[in-house]
């Protein structure tokens, strides 16, 4: 359990100092330093800033899942699609500054930070996949 408190305690920090100072001024280094790790061991856990955005994203897809699974009940397809979406500005709302700062990269899905990229094909799928549930469901 210590190895995932570990990882835990990263990604927060990290997502702490993109919140605070920015992803591109942001680096691996003063990640370690603020979490009270080695910048080695960050490096273990997460390979680049990239694999943490990606881990950012991978967590916000597993805790948007029953937000958006509560915003579709009882609704027909606009009022679901609405709540689902309003779910979503809500969830991103805290990490708006570093989050637009990474739309430069979402056009190029070449790119490790791009949300259409390989990297993130699953968490995508998964996110389609509540879309496609409001359609099928009215």
């Amino acid at each position: 359990m210590k190895g995932e408190e570990t990882r835990e305690k990263i990604l927060e920090t990290a997502l702490e100092l993109f919140r605070e100072r920015g992803y591109g001024e942001t680096s691996m280094r003063e990640i370690a330093a603020k979490a009270g790790v080695a910048t080695g061991l960050a490096y273990y856990y997460f390979a680049s800033k990239e694999a943490i955005v990606l881990a950012f994203y991978a967590r916000a897809s597993r805790e948007l899942g029953p937000l958006l699974e509560a915003a579709q009940k009882g609704k027909k397809l606009d009022g679901r699609v609405q709540a689902m979406i309003e779910a979503k500005i809500g969830y991103f709302a805290p990490n708006r500054n570093f989050l637009g700062a990474l739309m430069g990269h979402a056009a190029n899905s070449s790119s490790p930070l791009s949300p259409f990229g390989e990297p993130s094909r699953a968490i995508r799928e998964t996110e389609f996949a509540h879309f496609q549930q409001a359609l099928d469901e009215t």
